[in-house]
């Protein structure tokens, strides 16, 4: 939502040809301000800070718009997806208004903007104009030095140009991807905090407007030197609460804020129980499997390698590896995480095979980087327990569906192998019971790929 700005403008009434005219206003600019990092924001020093807008058109019409000027604000002009000097919007198109906030000259405070007038022909029009909604506007206010400085460091925080460069930028605050404490749980979530002053000692940081049941521990933050760090660790309460927009500040610090969701526990494992696992997109894939403990499991990737002769259409796969016996280390029943570390030890760091030409191998190229910029590349080839663990989410739960593009009674390699030339193989059957592992030979091209990896709450 935005809220548009309209200058006063001057009826004119030409009584002395005693004509009455009315004047109609043009339309105003339409566009939609969504702030992707944090508006009310404080600077200290001769610090800069970045503020960014995704701007939209919703309109049916070209929106022509130039920045109004800020004293101290300055637009940035480079980068992916980043609005131009002349803003030029087409019906339904966007952009990222990316601004510099310099503490050494603007004012002690800004409480407006940014504002976006209409232009024409190059020329701004300032009297139709346009700015967000109140809560979304600029609400900057420049720090005496002798505040201490913070910063999060925790991996769910990501800065405002890591989508599009994906660098960090060293800012003096951060655009946050919410924290997920699990409800009923007693895992900490830690928030670690630094102190990027050079001169100033922080006292006393914590955590406040926390959602209701949640605790924290912010003992090791009571005193913070310059150029260190200090965690606050959160815990959950027994139930699930919406999203919270909690501050970070100490007696002599900036503020800092953090998102805070408390979500429901997982379900129990498919092992352990028999609960439906959640089908649930979590760091970087679907969770297939969860532990006892509620906050840790397995995740099958979302883009899987369906190949192999009973994949539709048929088509050749990878192979398992070549009549090299890679040994007890690739033997394993239940950890193929630590047999697709031997067989590629083997296959690619001593015989010097690419690491896409086998499947172990190609499990540990494949990675994902979420909306929060987290990358999650520690994939593996399941072993043959891990992979019959999979086999029954797939069957019984939907979490891989029986579907023509993997294809019933596809073969699908595990990491877990016999001997030189043989290792095991699933196949899945819809609606089928535990399967027995197939013994396969390793040159064969008929299996499909599917790669998985364990998660666990800490690890967020």
């Amino acid at each position: 939502m935005t809220k548009r700005i309209v200058k006063p403008f001057l009826l004119v009434s030409l009584l002395t040809l005693g004509i009455s005219t009315a004047y109609s206003a043009p339309s105003l600019p339409s566009v939609e301000f969504l702030p992707m990092t944090a508006t009310n924001v404080q600077v200290s020093g001769e610090n800069k800070i970045f503020v960014e807008y995704r701007l939209s058109n919703p309109s049916a019409a070209t929106q022509r718009l130039k920045l109004s000027p800020t004293l101290g604000v300055t637009q940035l002009l480079k980068g992916e997806g980043v609005c131009a000097e002349k803003i030029r919007l087409a019906p339904k198109e966007s952009c990222y208004l990316t601004l510099q906030v310099d503490a050494r000259s603007m004012a002690a405070t800004i409480q407006h903007g940014p504002t976006l007038c209409e232009a024409s022909e190059g020329l701004r029009d300032s009297t139709h104009c346009i700015q967000p909604q109140e809560r979304d506007r600029l609400h900057i206010q420049r720090l005496s030095a002798k505040k201490a400085m913070l910063s999060i460091k925790s991996r769910h925080i990501r800065y405002p140009a890591l989508d599009k460069s994906k660098k960090i930028i060293p800012v003096a605050f951060a655009q946050l991807c919410p924290v997920n404490l699990i409800a009923g749980t007693a895992v900490q979530f830690p928030i670690t905090i630094a102190n990027n002053s050079t001169t100033v000692t922080a006292y006393n940081i914590q955590a406040s407007n926390l959602p209701a049941g949640v605790t924290q521990d912010a003992s090791a933050c009571a005193v913070l030197s310059p150029g260190k760090s200090c965690t606050i660790l959160l815990t959950a309460g027994a139930t699930a609460q919406s999203t919270v927009l909690v501050n970070i500040q100490g007696s002599n610090t900036t503020t800092l804020s953090i998102l805070i969701d408390v979500v429901p526990a997982l379900s129990p494992t498919v092992q352990e129980g028999a609960e439906t696992p959640p089908n649930q997109a979590w760091q970087g894939g679907t969770i297939y499997n969860i532990n006892s403990d509620g906050s840790s499991g397995q995740i099958v990737a979302n883009s899987l390698s369906v190949t192999g002769m009973n994949a539709t259409p048929p088509q050749p796969g990878l192979i398992w590896g070549n009549n090299t016996l890679i040994g007890p280390n690739a033997e394993s029943m239940s950890d193929g995480q630590s047999n697709t570390t031997a067989i590629v030890n083997e296959l690619t760091t001593v015989q010097g095979l690419p690491l896409t030409s086998y499947a172990a191998g190609l499990c540990t190229t494949y990675t994902v980087t979420d909306s929060c910029g987290i990358t999650y590349n520690d994939w593996y080839l399941p072993s043959v327990d891990e992979m019959t663990t999979l086999y029954n989410s797939y069957t019984n739960s939907g979490i891989l569906a029986c579907s023509s593009t993997l294809g019933n009674g596809a073969e699908v390699w595990s990491s877990t192998e016999i001997d030189p030339l043989n290792a095991y193989q699933v196949s899945f059957m819809c609606g089928g019971s535990s399967p027995t592992p197939g013994i396969l030979l390793k040159s064969s091209l008929d299996p499909a790929v599917i790669c998985i990896r364990q998660f666990s709450y800490s690890s967020y």
